[in-house]
């Protein structure tokens, strides 16, 4: 941001933009919010603001629209993201208008993506990387683990993510353990191989609502389809986001 003038940022999230102008407060900058959202009565007092100068105007693509006399520097974040884009007529794009306004004003034009877009680098060409260091920093670190290979029976928590949950606890932290499965279907699977228990005719896994009741389609004469032979002799536990649930809720992080 400029040290002197002013500064605009367009954020599609409101929510961001709101934090960043308490920030900017917070450190002794000058800073308003302008978002589309706002009442009237609350638009037309940062719209003031912004006209007389000196200040860093954050907010949506309305933000771009700011009528600061003083213009230094123009960032855009994440421009992909379509809020940032009047779908009416005419349409346009806080990216585009914030590169016309900065080009005639002479002030500094930056555009922040995690992942920049072909508008974006020919704007402004092409993207400086960041430190590896200073990335990690900056972003939650992503690991992803494959269990195809886990022996049966090895609990619903890879160890990884049992020894990572025990840290957080540990420090007083929150964790959140999110399973990206819908409903409360659970599948059945050998207990031994892992092997999923399928329908005969048609393949697909067979699947419970009950501990003990096992649900699936009828054939057109009424009779239940057979399920292939299951490998091994370790019967059929239920696979599913409920075992989850009610780990999660006890408060066990272990593999068992």
């Amino acid at each position: 941001m400029a040290e002197d003038g002013s500064t605009i940022v367009t954020i599609a999230d409101g929510a961001k933009a709101g934090a960043l102008v308490r920030w900017l407060v917070g450190i002794g900058r000058d800073a308003v919010l302008l978002r589309g959202d706002d009442s009237a009565a609350v638009r037309t007092a940062a719209w003031r603001r912004a006209r007389s100068g000196g200040v860093v105007v954050a907010g949506g693509r309305l933000a771009a629209l700011a009528p600061v006399p003083d213009l230094r520097a123009a960032i855009v974040v994440d421009d992909a993201d379509e809020a940032l884009k009047e779908e009416r007529v005419p349409a346009w794009h806080a990216r585009d208008l914030l590169d016309e306004r900065a080009r005639r004003a002479g002030a500094r034009y930056v555009i922040l993506s995690a992942a920049p877009t072909l508008d974006s680098i020919a704007s402004v060409g092409e993207p400086v990387t960041i430190p590896r260091a200073v990335e990690a920093a900056g972003w939650p670190r992503v690991d992803v683990v494959d269990r195809r290979a886990d022996p049966p029976g090895s609990g619903l928590f890879s160890e990884h993510l049992a020894a990572a949950i025990r840290h957080c606890l540990a420090q007083g932290q929150i964790t959140v353990c999110v399973l990206n499965r819908r409903g409360r279907a659970r599948l059945l699977a050998c207990g031994e191989c892992g092997k999923l228990v399928r329908r005969d005719r048609s393949g697909a896994p067979l699947w419970s609502t009950a501990a003990d009741a096992v649900s699936s389609d009828r054939a057109p004469d009424g009779r239940e389809p057979a399920a292939e032979s299951r490998a091994g002799t370790g019967g059929s536990p239920a696979v599913g986001s409920v075992r989850t649930a009610e780990r999660s809720r006890s408060g066990r992080c272990d593999r068992a």
